[in-house]
Parts: C-alpha cells; sequence; structure tokens
C-alpha cells in the first residue's frame, strides 16, 4: 500500500481575512500521512473554495499539485497571476516506500525516541545500550536527509543500528519518515546502492518533552518514546 507523507515547507504572511482563514485551516493538513494523494488535494481545493465564497471581497485563491521527483509532489496555494502572482502556502508531499499498514510490520519499525534537555544523559545512555554493537552515528543537527544521498554509506547488513544524535524537536517528523520503511537503499560512493534490512532506529531529541510538535495519532504509533529528566531523575518509557 501506497502511502505519503504532508509537510508544510513554506509559508508567508496572510495579507487578508482570506489568506488568514486559508493559513488557519492547513494546519490540520500538515505532518500527516495520506493513502489517496487526489482526495487529499481535492480536500484542499474544497475548503479553498469554501474559504473564497466566504471572503468573496478578496483576491480568489487556487490549488496546485505538481510533480517535483517521482517520490516528492508539491501543493502551493497561491493567489493572482502573472508578475502579481503570490504563493501563500507551499506543502511537500513525499512517498513512502514500501510501507505496509499490518500491525507486525508497525511493530518491526518502531522507533525509539529519547527526549530530555541538555544534560539529561540521553546520549550517554544510549553509547551504554549499544556498547560492543555496530551502530552508526549521525549528527542530527549537520545531517540533512533530502540533500545528502551519501549520509547512510556507512550503513551495512551488519549494521545493528542507527542512531542519529541531536535532532531538534521540531525536525523529529521529517528525520522519522525516511525510516518508515522495511528495507533501506545505501548510496555509496563509487560503488552501486545496495538495499539493507532496516536496522534499529535510535533518535535523540535535542530538548525536552514540552518541545516535540503536535503528532497525528498515526505518526505515534511508530515510536516508543523515552523521557529524560535532568541528571539525577528517572526515564520514562511511554
Amino acid at each position: 500500500m501506497t502511502k505519503y507523507f504532508a509537510k508544510q515547507v513554506g509559508f508567508y504572511q496572510p495579507k487578508n481575512s482570506l489568506q488568514e482563514a486559508i493559513s488557519g485551516l492547513f494546519r490540520g493538513y500538515d505532518q500527516v500521512l495520506i493513502d489517496d494523494l487526489e482526495a487529499y488535494r481535492l480536500r484542499i481545493d474544497k475548503a479553498v473554495q469554501e474559504c473564497n465564497e466566504k471572503y468573496p471581497r478578496c483576491k480568489p485563491c487556487r490549488v496546485d499539485l505538481w510533480k517535483f521527483t517521482n517520490t516528492i509532489h508539491t501543493i502551493s496555494v497561491k493567489t493572482g497571476t502573472g508578475m502579481s502572482e503570490f504563493t501563500l502556502i507551499c506543502v511537500n508531499i513525499y512517498k513512502v516506500l514500501h510501507y505496509l499498514e499490518t500491525p507486525v510490520f508497525k511493530e518491526l519499525v518502531k522507533i525509539d525516541v529519547f527526549v530530555g534537555s541538555a544534560c539529561s544523559g540521553k546520549t550517554r545512555k544510549a553509547r551504554e545500550m549499544y556498547e560492543g554493537k555496530e551502530v552508526v552515528w549521525i549528527d542530527g543537527r549537520k545531517a540533512k536527509f533530502g540533500d545528502m544521498p551519501f549520509l547512510l554509506n556507512e550503513v551495512t547488513f551488519s549494521t545493528e543500528c542507527i542512531i542519529i544524535d541531536d535532532v531538534p524537536n521540531k525536525l523529529l517528523p521529517m528525520v522519522a519518515i525516511r525510516f518508515f520503511v522495511e528495507k533501506l537503499t545505501i548510496n555509496r560512493k563509487g560503488h552501486a546502492p545496495i538495499r539493507v534490512p532496516r536496522p534499529k532506529i535510535l533518535i535523540i531529541c535535542s530538548e525536552d518533552v514540552s518541545h516535540l510538535p503536535p503528532l497525528p495519532s498515526s505518526f505515534l504509533s511508530h515510536f516508543n518514546f523515552v523521557t529524560f529528566p535532568q541528571e539525577g531523575g528517572e526515564n520514562h518509557a511511554e
């Protein structure tokens, strides 16, 4: 079953009541998993048209959908034409490869997420857990998952865990969506790509749980959260 993940990537300050209304309704279309891309577009188009009708004195907005790559589509809300065209909102729709809607698969791909403030022992705990195992560490602040094709080039068939450390909380959905798969495609410099079974994934967030973005239930079912208090407290699994 093909799934898509919607992420708002562009937003501009509304200039009138119509644009404010459209900006508000888009909160319900951001960071969600999608079964039917066309149905998702039609829902947005209908909502925008209803806003146009509610504010007839404002210049109307329209919805555009275009294919950026084989795995990424873009939906944008625009107003005006020609030189006066203005893009209010831009949403990228990412195809989630090899997504299977089964309980066994959901448990298989569950991702551990450590959350806690600085100096709460998250990274130390991760090192203790995977001491002596084959682990690939990734710097979550420097990694650009969409622009770095060789980011996982150290991953092999024997890799037991990928740990992405110091991920800004707001980027958790964007980092995690890459790993909702059974197998990873590993691009290797100077060699042909390989596909390996996805190892265990651990994401270490840089802030405490209060700074996590709102996450839909479709996302929460894929995470095992462990919260870390300040040094000296006890951590809690959720």
